[in-house]
């Protein structure tokens, strides 16, 4: 247990040492502000044809409301009377859910984050003929909702992962798991683009200067490097540390996000690696805004 938590300690400082450094070696200038957005745009219903605009006289949901669970989808029935006349879907404030409208009027909904709201559709001429499906999202079983609105983030953690006090610069949290020793964390710095920038070779490179300063030898040391958005990459790093006669194999997924205003790094650390399905849970429910 010991050796784990030495272990834990020193990967933290690395990965956060390893995040600023990028944004100071490899930063090719200021990042233009402003946010890419991620949200539908609200659709209508089908318009109608012929001469004569087709009057809206009841609009209503299959379900009034629904449970769900992140990630999950769900096709909510929607009635228009007469049919072919317009309508407009008024989605939940942020971003609980994406949905989309099929030409058969159902309301196809995938599930983004936990949290409540409020689904509405209503004719596009008469605001007063309307209806509401009001909704909640839960996280998935075994998983908490992480969320901090000062620093704009949210991820689901493992029920069974605990806080840890590790403290560095830069770093919103980590979290590790005390049977296995793996562990996640997050820093963040001044919004930067550099990570958009660099190749895998170079992270490698960056991985390798950092260990070497505190005089840790590293070997078998392995990057790749994909973007999965227009302000995010997504890097896998596979190494052995040896240092005193120990040797230990570290597997890592990293997460790197802009927001509007800061650069989040949130790094997965496995020593355990019999069990990684936490590593897409993490990427399919981080967001930065």
């Amino acid at each position: 247990m010991k050796k784990k938590i030495i272990i834990s300690i020193l990967i933290l400082t690395m990965i956060c040492s390893l995040f600023m450094l990028v944004a100071c070696d490899f930063s090719g200038g200021k990042t233009p502000g402003g946010d890419t957005g991620s949200g539908d745009e609200n659709p209508s219903g089908d318009n109608g044809s012929g001469d004569a605009p087709i009057v809206v006289e009841s609009v209503a949901f299959a379900e009034k409301t629904l449970t769900l669970e992140i990630g999950q989808e769900y096709d909510l029935g929607c009635t228009v009377t007469p049919v072919g006349g317009k309508v407009e879907f008024t989605a939940p404030k942020g971003d609980l859910i994406n949905y989309t409208v099929g030409s058969d009027g159902k309301v196809k909904i995938k599930a983004l984050t936990s949290g409540t709201g409020n689904l509405k559709v209503s004719a596009s001429d008469n605001a007063a003929i309307s209806d509401i499906c009001g909704i909640k999202v839960n996280p998935p079983e075994n998983y908490t909702q992480y969320q901090n609105d000062t620093n704009g983030v949210k991820m689901l953690i493992p029920q069974t992962w605990s806080k840890s006090n590790q403290v560095a610069a830069g770093l919103v949290f980590s979290y590790e798991d005390g049977i296995t020793g793996n562990n996640v964390n997050m820093s963040y710095q001044v919004k930067s683009n550099a990570h958009l920038q660099m190749t895998a070779d170079q992270y490698k490179e960056v991985l390798l200067k950092q260990y070497e300063t505190i005089g840790i030898t590293v070997s078998d040391a392995k990057c790749t490097l994909q973007k999965y958005d227009t302000d995010a990459v997504f890097i896998t790093m596979e190494y052995t540390l040896s240092s005193a006669g120990r040797e230990v194999t570290i597997y890592q997924e990293q997460f790197i996000r802009n927001s509007s205003k800061r650069t989040y790094c949130v790094t997965l650390t496995y020593v355990d690696k019999t069990d990684m399905s936490y590593t897409q849970v993490l990427k399919d429910s981080f967001k930065a805004w």
